[in-house]
């Protein structure tokens, strides 16, 4: 299924809540929707969130889990306004190397996947407060972790970790 590409016109639209649908692709255009705040992807069929959803810049809120996504794209560390990104239970074995780039991440969901080790300047998106890992294989946190003095929430459990930084 397909959602019309004269969804682009919607210029107005602030909220777009497409969970639970069998989409198999977001179109470009909805990428360009310029007041753009939340986007829910909850439970997709696609497999790839395409590079132009790094240009929605005011979106505030990301959330594919339960989807079939295997990664994300690089682009998405160039929203600069995103809070909270919620990627659980997907199918993701990386997430982008530039994720610390998100000066504006608050929350970060990203259990009940493959991923074998987080960013290494993850610690650079100061504002984290919420970190969901659980679930993953992870063996070993990056080190910048322990620059986020404002994390309260650390989720880590069913992992492989050895030892902490």
């Amino acid at each position: 299924s397909l959602l019309p590409s004269s969804l682009g016109a919607c210029l107005e639209l602030e909220d777009l809540g497409l969970a639970q649908n069998v989409l198999l692709s977001l179109p470009p255009a909805a990428c360009r929707l310029p007041r753009l705040r939340s986007l829910v992807l909850a439970q997709a069929k696609f497999t790839a969130l395409p590079a132009e959803a790094g240009s929605l810049s005011t979106l505030l809120q990301l959330e594919v889990s339960g989807s079939k996504l295997q990664s994300l794209p690089d682009s998405l560390c160039d929203l600069a306004c995103l809070r909270s990104l919620r990627a659980s239970d997907c199918r993701l074995a990386a997430l982008p190397e530039g994720l610390g780039r998100l000066r504006a991440l608050q929350a970060l969901r990203v259990d009940g996947n493959r991923l074998t080790r987080l960013p290494e300047r993850l610690g650079d998106a100061s504002l984290l407060a919420e970190v969901w890992a659980g679930g993953n294989l992870l063996d070993c946190l990056p080190a910048s972790v322990g620059l986020l003095s404002g994390l309260h929430t650390l989720g880590l459990s069913s992992n492989r970790l050895p030892s902490l930084p």
